[in-house]
């Protein structure tokens, strides 16, 4: 860290002295190569760090292409970290953070279209129950409630208008254990998606995603963080086509949580 910070300031340097940058005078290539490269410089350094990053001058290759940072609600190197180090530890393809689990979830009612179907448990968190009970029914997504402990039931409620199974297992409060891995068969074989809320178990005792799950969330705020200081929530992910997750936050209500809480979660990582 120390060394890429040194480079920086070393590189920033190069910026002539006691001279006031005008915007021609800030994006002429003698002035705005070494910033870019000392701002790059700064950013290597937090990511190694898990530093805190709230806002940056991000930096452009040329006036028409963008890097891989250009506005820091929509992508931003301390939030990077975080979700590097969960998709690693759900052996995801990627994985992207929430103000909270229930934010998380509600991004992946997204996935639904009016007209079409979730099939969820009937022994599920409170917060999950109200959302799939009194609000996502409102935007013409219907909803099958069912005991997915139960195979025989859950292959005769999956049909070709379900788009998505909402699992928990071990349910929230009754502890019910389901088959994610059969039931994953069921749902793929009517090309529907399978999530599975992993908060109870975390990604150290049981990894869904190996199961067959497409998505596991995780309500950061219990186990990601373990201290009781943070409210955040997880989305990991398989294939390409659930990346568009990553522009949800921008969406309200869902947002990103703040750089101080992913920090703390890097932390108790």
């Amino acid at each position: 860290m120390c060394a890429s910070l040194q480079k920086g300031a070393r590189l920033a340097s190069r910026l002539r002295p006691n001279r006031t940058l005008r915007l021609g005078a800030l994006f002429a290539r003698d002035n705005y190569v070494p910033i870019c490269e000392a701002v790059d410089a700064a950013i290597e350094a937090l990511k190694s760090s898990c530093g805190i990053g709230y806002i940056f001058w991000f930096c452009m290759p040329s006036a028409t292409e963008n890097g891989p940072y250009d506005y820091t609600r929509s992508g931003n190197p301390t939030r990077d970290v975080l979700e590097s180090l969960l998709a690693k530890l759900d052996k995801a393809d990627r994985a992207f953070c929430f103000t909270s689990g229930m934010a998380a979830l509600a991004a992946v009612a997204h996935l639904v279209g009016t007209g079409e179907e979730i099939v969820a448990g009937d022994d599920i968190y409170g917060g999950s129950d109200r959302l799939l009970s009194q609000v996502i029914p409102k935007t013409g997504v219907m909803v099958k409630r069912i005991n997915t402990t139960d195979l025989d039931e859950v292959a005769s409620a999956i049909g070709p208008r379900t788009k998505l199974v909402w699992l928990e297992s071990p349910t929230n409060p009754r502890q019910q254990i389901s088959d994610i891995r059969k039931i994953a068969e069921i749902a793929h074989a009517h090309a529907a998606l399978v999530l599975v809320d992993n908060s109870i178990m975390s990604p150290v005792l049981s990894q869904p995603l190996e199961l067959g799950a497409d998505i596991v969330m995780h309500s950061a705020t219990k186990f990601i963080a373990g201290h009781s200081d943070v409210m955040a929530g997880v989305l990991a992910v398989k294939g390409e086509r659930l990346y568009l997750l990553h522009s949800y936050p921008n969406l309200p209500p869902e947002g990103w949580p703040y750089m101080d809480k992913i920090v703390l979660c890097c932390k108790d990582i």
